[in-house]
């Protein structure tokens, strides 16, 4: 498969090539790995290539998975046994895992093959993706900006064309920030509807997910991975039906509210004005009713309170890391 036909279509899309047996999972990945060394030398999106774990996983892969063969990215911060996990923290620089993630179990069970990780902000505490263990990431759209973060390098490697959705989590944005800035979809998920491990933050405030392409791709991922286990801390309520169809129904008519002013309680930059007039134009002319919708907030209040569960979250990241 050359590139142009990779980047072409989403990971459903490469799915059902390789149930057509159009493509081999074995030349997807090879593919995957040239999208690698064809741009992320100008983004630093991907910090490390497992070649040897992407072989691996090829043999062991289960046909029937909903995702067989589609070549995947992970951030840096999910565990797996034997591979990397740093954080982008510098003492952490050769930290590997002897634990493997719930969330990595069932990424491998659908069929999905790591083939590398993704640069982050350190720790996860920046909305851009510059750690000092690693350097900057660069948005693909212009390499002079940033693609957000903290889960920048797997949003700028799936805007890239490198795997057409990638690993990323989210607390306060760490999905949704870098999803916006490199023109992706990016959603977090709520609370208990994916598994935790025991060294996650016990308040279920950070959520694992994908940013992707395609709207259809974060719906499978969602589908393959959802579910508590009886032990976990947070339960979300079942679902009737699945995510795919959720996502492919006709929403009719909504009800849309807008705000135009920040968490912080401050004006917008006119950029991100002229975005959101944008969006919603978008939505007027497929027939929603919009309208302007500010959060009434305290942004000082808002700010010492979000520091607080910050600084709780960081102590879990640290004792993750060391």
């Amino acid at each position: 498969m050359n590139l142009h036909e990779y980047v072409r279509r989403d990971a459903v899309g490469l799915a059902e090539l390789v149930r057509k047996g159009e493509v081999s999972p074995r030349e997807l990945v090879d593919t995957g790995f040239r999208a690698i060394a064809a741009v992320n030398p100008k983004l630093n999106a991907v910090i490390d290539q497992v070649v040897a774990h992407a072989r691996s996983q090829v043999l062991e892969l289960d046909a029937e998975a909903p995702f067989a063969g589609v070549p995947f990215l992970i951030k840096d911060s999910l565990e797996r046994t034997g591979l990397k996990a740093t954080w982008g923290v510098p003492l952490a620089a050769d930290n590997v895992s002897q634990r493997t993630h719930e969330i990595a179990r069932r990424i491998d069970a659908a069929g999905l093959i790591t083939i590398g990780r993704t640069n982050m902000s350190e720790l996860g505490l920046l909305p851009c993706t510059e750690a000092a263990l690693y350097g900057a990431t660069h948005n693909p759209w212009d390499l002079t900006r940033s693609p957000g973060g903290s889960s920048g390098g797997s949003a700028s490697a799936v805007a890239a064309g490198i795997v057409p959705m990638a690993h990323g989590e989210d607390g306060g944005g760490s999905i949704r920030i870098p999803a916006s800035a490199c023109g992706l979809w990016g959603l977090k998920v709520g609370r208990g509807r994916f598994p935790q491990e025991t060294w996650d933050t016990p308040d279920g405030f950070i959520s694992h997910g994908v940013v992707s392409r395609s709207v259809r791709d974060s719906a499978g991922f969602v589908d393959a991975i959802h579910g508590a286990r009886r032990f976990d801390r947070w339960q979300a309520p079942p679902v009737k039906g699945t995510f795919t169809q959720a996502a492919e129904k006709d929403p009719k008519k909504l009800h849309i509210g807008v705000a135009m002013r920040g968490l912080m309680a401050s004006d917008l930059h006119p950029d991100c004005r002229a975005a959101m007039e944008h969006a919603t134009k978008l939505l007027e002319d497929l027939g929603h009713h919009v309208e302007q919708a500010d959060m009434e907030l305290d942004g000082d209040m808002f700010a010492e309170h979000f520091t607080v569960i910050w600084a709780m979250s960081t102590g879990y990241f640290v004792r993750a890391a060391m």
